[in-house]
């Protein structure tokens, strides 16, 4: 029954919620006033998609012991694969190991990994909706490794955005 008599009675989910989570509007609450206080980081780059997605697999990169997105690794060679996953700091979890151990990633690196994976993720699902077929991407990337941007000039912007982004990121709140 809802504590005031105006209101609709309560879903079987917010019952559960409410007796599951007591304390959830308290810490929403102070959330949002703790998101409310902070300036908001300007991003401004064209394809903000792309951008998020950018972000998504930079933050996934930092957060998992293992590494995440094989789906996406997997479609590029072993070599190039591997590489990227060192410059993301997993050392173990590559073909061919590194005979040093690889230092914490830098946000550079975690970047450069997160923009490849974006940039893969990109032609798995093209803005015009049709089914592309992950081996046909697979096969073009091996045969092509230049396919991707490798130019720093190409990722500027977004790059811009991203430190802007990773600073407050890793400085949490």
């Amino acid at each position: 029954m809802s504590p005031h008599p105006h209101e609709a009675p309560e879903s079987p989910a917010e019952a559960w919620l409410n007796r599951t989570l007591p304390l959830r509007y308290g810490f929403c609450a102070e959330i949002g006033a703790d998101l409310r206080s902070h300036t908001a980081i300007p991003v401004d780059v064209a394809d903000k998609s792309f951008f998020g997605d950018l972000m998504e697999r930079a933050i996934g990169l930092s957060l998992c012991g293992q590494p995440p997105y094989l789906n996406l690794f997997r479609l590029l060679s072993d070599d190039r694969a591997a590489r990227l996953l060192r410059l993301a700091g997993y050392d173990k979890a590559c073909a061919a190991p590194t005979p040093t151990p690889t230092p914490t990633p830098t946000p550079g690196n975690v970047f450069l990994v997160a923009y490849r994976l974006a940039q893969i993720n990109q032609l798995l699902n093209p803005r015009w909706g049709g089914r592309v077929d992950p081996e046909v991407i697979a096969r073009f990337l091996r045969r092509h490794p230049d396919a991707l941007p490798r130019h720093i000039g190409e990722t500027n912007p977004q790059r811009r955005a991203f430190d802007d982004l990773w600073a407050s990121y890793s400085g949490g709140f």
